[in-house]
């Protein structure tokens, strides 16, 4: 699990390659709780930019959401049945 989410931070631009915190990161620990869930989306949305430009998650539905994602791995990590927990 320590490698995948090192390539998860890494993907979200948090870590460099050597695995050091970038200055997101640490933008993202110094930001106060009000302004976090938009920087946070902010660094999700970047990562995730070929994406974001084909759907708009407060407008589109689950099953076009699920859709776009289909193409990155792990696949086990998407649930077929839903997104709902």
């Amino acid at each position: 699990m320590i490698g995948r989410s090192l390539a998860a931070f890494r993907f979200l631009g948090l870590l460099t390659e050597a695995n050091e915190p970038t200055d997101e990161w640490r933008a993202l620990s110094d930001v106060h709780d009000d302004a976090y869930p938009q920087m946070l989306g902010r660094i999700v949305r970047a990562a995730y930019s070929d994406i974001f430009v084909d759907i708009d998650p407060p407008a589109d539905g689950q099953e076009r959401i699920r859709a776009a994602f289909q193409k990155f791995q792990p696949k086990s990590q998407i649930r077929q049945s839903g997104l709902t927990s």
